[in-house]
């Protein structure tokens, strides 16, 4: 019996590929303003630069970039405005170009699931195009399948490659196979999903492990635009059953490789109370 599901995601958290991360201007994003140095952009992803209060932000993807960085691209631009730039992942269309890089597996982040019979493993990436990837997702399937691992589900959620990651797709996979039902227009369908009353999610992006964090908001905010029919069958669900997520962040720590939280799914209040006055004993006293 399958008790629970892991998703994965594969950059920096199953292998490590040399692809490019540009710097863009927003009304111009199929072209680079600049490449990252990819020493660069790993101090960039931790926060390294969070005290120089130089933000970007770009289709939910926020990143603090250094005093010297954004002067570069002031100057290249020939503009003070931040607000145009965001980062975003190269458009990896080419295929040949995608299997002659280089790639490094991170086994180590999943040898601990090895030969577990009462779980499935899913890939959850923010990458947009599964078929060019197919060559690199093979190798890992073999690299896993050495170790007792078998893939069962990929998802590949980024809508485009130019508008880099988009968490609220990652969110709707998890909150997806968390409850058993598709999610559609912004609400539960009934479609039946996959199923799993605990899904575990390994992510190597703070802000991806912060959002997942937050999926009850989420939730609350899909099933009360849900029809009736799905919302009750939902409800008895939670009432009969606990609905965990647990969250890892993957990091680079040899000795405590992972940063757990877990969410346990709760019944939300169809529709929110609305705060209204209370009436006191002179409301109903008539003046003349």
């Amino acid at each position: 019996m399958i008790k629970h599901i892991c998703f994965f995601d594969l950059d920096d958290t199953l292998w490590q590929n040399d692809y490019e991360v540009w710097i863009i201007d927003k009304n111009n994003p199929v072209k680079p303003v600049l490449i990252l140095d990819p020493i660069e952009f790993a101090l960039i992803k931790k926060g390294h630069y969070k005290k120089d209060n130089i933000l970007l932000d770009y289709n939910g993807q926020k990143y603090w970039i250094g005093e010297q960085l954004s002067k570069k691209l002031q100057k290249r631009l020939k503009t003070e405005n931040m607000e145009r730039f965001g980062v975003s992942l190269m458009p990896m269309v080419d295929r040949n170009l995608l299997n002659k890089s280089e790639l490094e597996f991170l086994t180590k982040n999943i040898e601990h699931l090895s030969n577990n019979k009462f779980i499935e493993i899913g890939i959850l990436t923010s990458r947009s195009n599964q078929r060019n990837n197919s060559d690199l997702l093979n190798k890992l399937r073999l690299q896993l399948k050495n170790i007792g691992l078998d893939i069962k589900k990929i998802f590949f959620v980024g809508e485009s490659v130019t508008k880099g990651q988009n968490y609220m797709n990652k969110i709707t996979i998890l909150l997806e196979h968390l409850v058993g039902f598709k999610i559609k227009k912004g609400k539960f369908m009934l479609l039946k999903q996959d199923w799993y009353p605990r899904v575990d999610f390994y992510d190597d992006d703070p802000q991806n492990i912060h959002y997942a964090n937050d999926i009850q908001k989420f939730f609350e905010e899909i099933i009360r635009k849900s029809d009736d029919e799905v919302f009750h069958i939902i409800m008895e669900r939670l009432s009969s059953q606990r609905l965990i997520l647990k969250n890892y962040q993957v990091t680079t720590n040899d000795t405590n490789r992972f940063i757990e939280s877990t969410v346990e799914l709760k019944k939300p209040v169809r529709f929110p109370i609305r705060e209204s006055r209370l009436l006191s004993f002179d409301d109903f006293v008539s003046t003349k």
